[in-house]
């Protein structure tokens, strides 16, 4: 089983400084309108299968809708568990897709990696990118 333990999120859409902890099971994020519970939503659909890079259609970019204005970058991270073993996805979102990295980070054994070629996310739940967002 995996489970989100931990999102750090450094900037993010209209989100910043913002750490959120979970349990197993079902967690429930209730904030008023306008807090970044979609954002949110966004940054984890980014660490598990990278940010787009829609020119065609800016309003649906989950780039260009997230990008802090005045800003080039991003950054969060995601701690989570999966076969009892512990996992760090550290990432960096730029202005532009060849500015992106993602680090995941055994933390059981102090291992890393940068995330290249599939996304991290189609490892983990053998889950396409379509798949995930239905």
């Amino acid at each position: 089983m995996m489970f989100i333990k931990r999102i750090e999120i450094g900037q993010f859409g209209n989100l910043k400084h913002v750490a959120l902890d979970f349990k197993p099971g079902a967690n429930l994020i209730v904030a008023p309108n306008e807090w970044g519970k979609s954002t949110l939503i966004d940054f984890i659909f980014a660490v598990f299968y990278g940010m787009d890079h829609n020119k065609a259609d800016l309003r649906t970019s989950n780039r260009s809708r997230n990008m802090p204005w005045e800003q080039d970058s991003m950054s969060g991270a995601l701690f989570y568990e999966a076969d009892g073993l512990s996992y760090r996805v550290g990432c960096e979102f730029g202005a532009q897709k060849r500015m992106d990295r993602i680090i995941l980070t055994d933390e059981s054994l102090g291992r890393s990696s940068e995330i290249d070629g599939d996304p991290l996310g189609k490892h983990i739940f053998g889950l396409g990118e379509h798949s995930f967002n239905q």
